[in-house]
């Protein structure tokens, strides 16, 4: 799905870009992520099975109820980690650059954006080192804090690793994103704020 443009009640052109498509490294971890809750599905049928024919039907039971708990609280936190963290696609207009999740948005204005650019891996390597997240990862993406260690520390919600999309703000931490269609995204946002590299 592509890039698509709308008109808001105002009557302002959005064009939105929807969150990239995960590369193969991203898309390996979040398989292995979600693995995970079957995995401790599989543990407890096991041990309530063994549990079971041992003729220990009420220890089967108590036994079944740790990894349950465990299994629903990692589905919790999967589906906070969608609905909160991980972008569904990100919208330009004169009103701004908003980032809209499923059950929330944030809207960055155009006069806070005075830089966009693409960046390769390389190219972020190069400019400002190595980096730590502090947030979420592995799981449809990387999404949180990013501490760098030769630059700023900055926001990011990235779904690849090959190539992202730098916004410079003003008065805020720095945008790493990884929208489809990235240089039409670097165009259009130019063009709205007239913001360079």
């Amino acid at each position: 799905m592509g890039m698509m443009e709308r008109m808001t009640t105002q009557e302002t052109p959005v064009t939105s870009f929807p969150f990239a498509r995960m590369d193969t490294l991203n898309l390996v971890l979040t398989l292995f992520c979600l693995g995970i809750p079957f995995g401790t599905l599989g543990i407890s049928v096991i041990l309530m099975v063994g549990l079971a024919s041992a003729g220990k039907p009420g220890a089967a039971a108590a036994g079944a109820v740790l990894p349950g708990t465990i299994c629903l609280m990692i589905v919790v936190l999967f589906a906070c980690i969608w609905v909160f963290m991980r972008p569904s696609r990100f919208e330009l207009s004169r009103g701004g650059l908003e980032i809209i999740w499923p059950g929330r948005s944030s809207m960055i204005p155009l006069a806070d954006i005075c830089g966009v650019e693409i960046l390769t891996k390389a190219d972020f390597s190069q400019r400002f080192g190595r980096g730590m997240r502090v947030g979420a990862g592995g799981l449809f993406g990387g999404f949180g804090l990013l501490m760098t260690t030769r630059g700023p520390t900055m926001s990011f919600y990235i779904s690849r690793v090959d190539r992202f999309v730098l916004v410079s703000r003003v008065s805020a931490r720095n945008l790493l994103v990884t929208p489809e269609d990235p240089e039409r995204f670097v165009e259009t946002l130019r063009g709205l704020t007239g913001a360079r590299p």
